[in-house]
Parts: structure tokens; sequence; C-alpha cells
């Protein structure tokens, strides 16, 4: 006991030194790591408190339940997102609902044709991070979570399942985000709605589930201006000689799409829903249409070319539509004898895509073809102590063949020692804004000589469950990176930029006290400095957690975020791009906020008190350039699940 008290403080004492002797290296540039999802470092999660009645969820393709968490543990971090939680040390650019500035490179897989505007894809429910339930007796499920500045700041998520019979399942996701940021024109609404429905045969071989999504956006740019009476000016930026007016900017995304997918099984689904044969059979339909449309108050007279997308009497200075069909087979096979008792399973499928991309005077039409092949384990067979899955996958497009190819094995000694190994690799080709941006139906840049991008990854974690420990080491590199540079127009670096990032995440609980450390050091080299990120990042948490009655759980403390100081990317509505800037340094700013959550039964409630330093240092803190975060505020909210 004595000895994990002392490293906890130790760690604490530690990582604020370092953090503060980094604040004197702000050009440095570096990336982040994610935490290895150990149960021994996911205290309380999965751990029902007065819960009656189980609830099961999967989330997307994955094959395992899992109880539904209904405690309080990162309760105290809302996520406006449909993410399972938010990347590590990022923050939006002051709105619920506007980009994320992740201060770090993250890696996401890739393949195929992309079409590259991605700032509010986290907004956006996707098919692999749907909810399906189930729910003891089958009885009706439903989750609402509301959250609230003030009127003109309201966030709304419900969620309803039901499954009447043992065959018949249907669900419905939805969300409304309203949020406004520091000025007075950033505004952001968010919507999405999500109707979906599963079918079993009788003899329970067959199963159907169509889907249908759709996503709409709204956001008003204050155009990174500085103060609010700039917006009345009417700011111009040029891009290539083109004025582009960021004063009265405003950003439209609207997305539809229909998903029809059906499984042969070889042996027929238990009650559970337990797949106990030697294959699944696969077959996937589905057509999507995204829109998007940026306009000011420049060229009313453009009006007319754009009325597909019930233009008004702004100018239109940027339109993209892109329609998706999208066919694919697949197999789900043991490396054994049954998807019940085999160790590993295989999955292999086959996709064929096809797009229309429309971009102001340009068409294009691309074919794409996807060979996809997994192997994980077997998650009905619990507690082994060796875990592995491997992917492959190699994507025929218009232009380059892409490569992705990615591995994790962990060994679980026993309870003072885990070790996990991950390795990624891939190639890709880039987006299409980069090869490709009209504005105005007037070429800014052809970038028809750009290369894929190639990244290759090698992360190393170890984990102590005893002392609640965890360290990591990751390298990167990254090969022809594409980038905005200080103009806005991208551009792709030829050098090779080397990442190096070392993490620690600690947890302590004396009695009913909490601790919870992670500290982020981040090295590159990157010879051109395309690359820039904050040396160090920290988070650290101090909260008190007990139980006045047996259904009543409450949950106070504080939460610290803190960065060193680094030339943060600028943020371009236009193109929803992150751009080189010589000219300012995001200081180093301790976000400090306070928390109260309350769960009786399954209702949580919360109060968060933001950014409480504001009032006493009087100064106004931004995640990048003429972005502020707003000043101190209060945010309450609740989340009730309803199944009993």
């Amino acid at each position: 006991m004595y000895f994990r008290i002392f490293f906890s403080l130790f760690l604490s004492f530690f990582v604020s030194i370092v953090a503060s002797f980094a604040q004197n290296n702000p050009n440095n540039n570096n990336i982040q790591t994610d935490s290895l999802p150990l149960d021994s470092l996911e205290e309380d999660l999965n751990r029902p408190l007065g819960d009656t009645t189980p609830v099961w969820q999967r989330v997307g393709e994955q094959q395992n339940w899992q109880r539904i968490d209904t405690s309080l543990l990162y309760f105290e971090q809302i996520n406006p997102t449909w993410a399972a939680q938010l990347p590590n040390f990022c923050l939006n650019l002051g709105v619920w609902g506007s980009p994320l500035v992740e201060r770090a490179y993250n890696i996401t897989p890739r393949g195929g044709f992309w079409l590259g505007l991605e700032a509010y894809k986290p907004y956006q429910l996707h098919t692999n991070q749907l909810k399906w339930y189930k729910i003891g007796n089958n009885r009706p499920f439903t989750e609402l979570f509301y959250s609230q500045i003030n009127q003109r700041n309201t966030f709304v998520r419900a969620s309803f399942a039901h499954q009447p019979t043992s065959r018949l399942y249907y669900m419905i996701h939805f969300n409304v985000n309203n949020a406004l940021g520091f000025y007075e024109r950033q505004k952001a609404r968010h919507q999405n709605l999500a109707v979906a429905l599963r079918w079993v045969s009788p003899n329970m071989r067959y199963e159907a589930r169509p889907l249908y999504q759709n996503y709409n956006a709204e956001i008003t740019e204050n155009g990174g201006l500085s103060d609010s009476t700039a917006v009345i000016q009417a700011t111009t930026i040029d891009l290539l000689n083109l004025g582009i007016n960021l004063g009265n900017a405003k950003y439209m995304i609207e997305t539809n799409s229909f998903n029809f997918t059906h499984y042969w099984h070889h042996k027929a689904l238990d009650s559970q829903f337990v797949d106990r044969g030697r294959y699944k059979l696969q077959q996937t339909l589905a057509f999507s249409t995204e829109k998007y449309k940026y306009t000011d108050n420049e060229l009313l007279n453009s009006a007319n070319y754009y009325d597909i997308f019930n233009t008004n009497r702004r100018g239109i200075r940027h339109f993209i539509s892109l329609q998706t069909w999208s066919h694919s087979i697949g197999a789900l096979m043991p490396l054994g004898s049954s998807l019940e008792n085999s160790p590993l399973w295989l999955d292999i499928n086959l996709v064929q895509k096809f797009f229309v991309f429309n971009q102001e005077v340009k068409q294009l039409f691309v074919p794409n073809f996807f060979l996809n092949a997994k192997v994980y384990n077997n998650h009905q067979l619990a507690n082994r102590p060796f875990t592995f899955n491997a992917e492959a996958q190699v994507a025929q497009n218009n232009r380059f063949l892409d490569l992705l190819g990615s591995a994790k094995a962990a060994y679980k000694l026993n309870n003072w020692l885990q070790l996990q190994l991950n390795g990624l690799f891939q190639r890709y080709q880039p987006s299409q804004i980069a090869q490709t941006v009209y504005v105005s139906r007037q070429l800014v840049w052809q970038n028809d000589a750009f290369t894929p991008q190639n990244e290759l990854v090698g992360e190393l974690i170890i984990a102590v469950p005893k002392l609640k420990l965890q360290v990591s080491a990751k390298n990167i590199l990254v090969g022809q990176l594409i980038y905005a540079d200080t103009g806005r127009v991208m551009r792709q670096d030829a050098n090779v930029n080397n990442v190096l990032q070392v993490a620690a995440e600690h947890r302590l609980k004396l009695k009913n006290i909490h601790f919870h450390n992670k500290a982020l050091f981040q090295s590159i080299n990157s010879p051109n400095n395309t690359l820039r990120l904050p040396v160090w990042n920290v988070y650290s948490q101090l909260c008190w957690q007990f139980r006045p009655y047996p259904t009543l759980l409450i949950r106070t403390g504080m939460n610290v975020n803190w960065w060193s100081a680094y030339a943060a990317n600028a943020y371009f509505p236009l193109n929803q791009q992150f751009n080189l800037q010589n000219n300012y340094l995001v200081a180093p700013y301790p976000i400090l906020d306070y928390f109260i959550n309350v769960k009786i039964w399954q209702a949580r409630v919360f109060i968060n008190a933001e950014n409480i330093l504001q009032p006493f240092v009087q100064s106004t803190f931004f995640t990048a350039p003429d972005y502020a975060q707003p000043n101190f505020l209060i945010r309450f909210g609740l989340n009730w699940a309803l199944f009993d």
C-alpha cells in the first residue's frame, strides 16, 4: 500500500517537473498513443450498480457481447461524438461539433478512394459504431442523454431498441447538437438518425439487417478571426488570388445511406444468437450520397449553377457531391473444428465499390476493388493468456494499389505483467481534396504528381495490473507525407518523418479516493518541419467516490489537461484542412474542470464547471490560431438507461 502511494505521488511529481521543463522547448514536434484496453486499468467498467435487468451490447460487426457499462467512470468527460471515447489529448475548436485538434499523429487505417473531408466525421454516426442490444426477457431498452449550458447550447441523444420476439429486433438512434462558440458567429448544428432492423428466419440459419442513416450538419464559421467585431469587416483571405470571405462563411453537409446485409449460418443460432457452426456467409449491398457546400457572401451570380443543393442567395464557393455503390461478400470460418471451439477465426471479404464524384466542373467515375482478410481470437473462449489478431488488405483504385497490414499480439503472464506488441504498415493514395480543388468553378490546384503516403508503426505496451500501471513506446515512420502549407495549398513532403512517443498511465485507489494520471512525451524528426505537435501532454484526475445508499453513487473531483507550447496548425474551413503557420504559438494553459456525478439506479446526473481558472487568470486560451475556447461555464446533463 505504501509503495503504491509513493509511486503515484512520484509519478505525478515527475510528470509536472518534466512538463514544466518542456516549456523551454516549444519548437519540438510530436504525437500521442492510446491506452491498452486492459480490464485491470478499466476499473468499474461492466460492473452494474443497482441494475436488475441484464443488458448486453455489441458495436458494429464485433462478434462479442458485453454487459453495458452504467458506472460513473469516464462519465465526467462528456463526449459529443459517436466514438466510444475521444482520442487522448484532443480538444475541439471551441464549439461542441467543431473539428477536433489532436495533439498527436494518430494512425487511421485507409485504402482506396477517399474524399478527405473528415473534420466533422467524428460527429457522424457510422455503421461500425451502431450499438446492437440484447435485453433480458426481451424487454424494450431506451437510453437518453441530455446536456445543456443554456437554451442555445444543447445536446440530445436517444437510443431505442426492442426485441419483441426471438427472431425480430429493431432499433433507432438519434441525436441533435446545437452549440455556440467563443465568437458571435461560431455555431454548429449536427443531427443523426439511424433506423435498423434484424430478422432471423424460423430455422435460425438466415439473418437479414436493413439499415438507413441520415446526417445533416450546418456550421457557421467565425473564419478564424481574433474577435467578434472583425466579422462585420468581412475579412477576406486570398487563396491563389481567389478572395474567400471567412467572416461570413457557412459549411453545410448532408448524407444519406442505405445498407442491406444478410447472413447464412452453417448451423442454427441458439437462443443467445451464438454461432456454433463451421462457417457464416455474408453479403452486403449499400448505397450512399454525400453533399458538401461552402458559402460566403461573394459571387452571388454563381447561385444558378448550384440549384441541386437548394441554394439560397448566398454565394457558393465550393460544392462537392459523392455517390457510392458498394457490394461485398464475405465468409467467417474457424481455423479449427467449429466457430464455437476454434481458438482463431478467419474473416475474408471481397468488396467492390463504385464512386461518382462531382466537384464544380469536374466529374470522376472511380471503381475500387478490395480484398480483406482478418484473423482474430474466438471471443467465446474467455480467459486465454495469449491473444492474437491480424489483418491484411489490398485495394485496387483508379491510380494506385493500396496496401494494409497489421498485427497485435498480447500475453497475460499474471497479475503482475501483461505485454502487447502492435505493428502496422499501410500505403494509401492521397485524398481527392489533396489532388484537386475548385473554388467558384476555378481550378485552384491539380496535384497529379502526388504519390501514395506510407506509414510504418511499431509499438510495445507493458502493463502491471497489480500497480494499475501501464507504459508504452511507439515509433512511427511517415513517408511522402501530404500536408497543407502556410498558403493553405496541399503539398507533399519527400522526406521520411520519424515519430517517437513514450506514454505512461497510472491509477491509484485509496479507499474512496481515486487518482488517475496520464503523460505523453513525443519527439519528431521532421526535416522540413511539416509535423508540428506538442512535446508534452499531461492529464490528471483526482476524485472522491462514495455510496451513501445502496442504489446511490456519487463521484466528484477535478480534471486538468496541460500541454507544452507549440506552433499549432491553423484551420481552413473551405476544404476542412489544417495547415502550417509560423506566426503563433499556442501557449501552455492548464484546463481545469470540476465535476459532480450522481448515479441513482440506471440514471446518471452530472454538473461540470469547465475552465474554472479563467476568471482568475483573466485570459483566453486558444486551441488553434484565432480559435478560442469558451470562458468559464457550467454544463449539466442527464443520462438515463430505461430497461426495467
